[in-house]
């Protein structure tokens, strides 16, 4: 099996399908809106405004392009095709990791480009080159903890409906238990403080609020997990007839 055909195909049937350019202007309304509000109505708004709208909003079409891309050949029952071997099924998993972080790289390149355009017209708040950067790793670290393990999902189950719940689930639902947490008598401040450091907590808000901001136990806690979930996605793949 071929992982760089296995990428270009995934990369292309993004450009293929009219949804995805759909998912891409969704992605830019929010901020087109900043600038026409900037332009039209003299609201003082900034270029770190852009990004911030386009972090927010790309960022979940990103991980439904994303959740697309893993479910697909499930879906269609394809995946036999490339899962006849333990050596093409680890090829398979890594090719459709490499798809994913493909994508993540294309988006951020649409939304860097779009947020240097927005500074032209507007003509306030250019941002540092560190902020394009920041940008692709929180995309990298949001994404790549999800999607490593909605994949776990996705192969030991195989139903496509059940990992895009489960997302939606884990993006806007389990987050506001969490925000709840500080209402519980006597222990709500420390649970509040604890999930600063719980990644379905901190990566959803980061990503909801397009923030570029991230400590670094954040990080390394995102990273861990992601090297344990991808290891798990790993055994699984070439233990498991599909």
């Amino acid at each position: 099996m071929n992982i760089g055909q296995l990428i270009k195909y995934d990369i292309t049937n993004i450009f293929k399908s009219p949804l995805g350019y759909l998912g891409i202007l969704i992605s830019l309304l929010p901020g087109i809106g900043v600038i026409i509000a900037t332009k039209t109505l003299e609201i003082q708004y900034s270029a770190s405004m852009v990004l911030t709208m386009f972090i927010a909003f790309g960022g979940l079409v990103l991980l439904m392009f994303s959740i697309r891309t893993i479910t697909r050949d499930i879906q269609y029952g394809t995946i036999q095709l490339f899962l006849n071997s333990k050596r093409n099924r680890t090829k398979y998993l890594y090719g459709k990791l490499l798809s994913v972080l493909c994508i993540i790289i294309i988006f951020t390149i649409i939304g860097t480009i779009f947020t240097l355009f927005s500074t032209t017209i507007m003509d306030s708040g250019k941002l540092e080159a560190l902020d394009y950067l920041k940008t692709l790793g929180i995309f990298t670290l949001v994404i790549g903890f999800f999607i490593s393990l909605l994949n776990i999902i996705n192969l030991t189950n195989g139903k496509p409906a059940i990992v895009y719940t489960t997302a939606i689930l884990l993006m806007f639902f389990l987050p506001t238990i969490f925000a709840a947490s500080i209402l519980v008598p006597k222990i709500g401040e420390t649970l509040a403080k604890m999930m600063k450091y719980n990644p379905f907590d901190f990566l959803p808000a980061k990503l909801n609020a397009g923030s570029l901001s991230m400590t670094g136990t954040q990080i390394l806690i995102s990273l861990a997990c992601i090297v344990v979930f991808v290891a798990i996605n790993h055994y699984i793949i070439r233990n498991k007839n599909i």
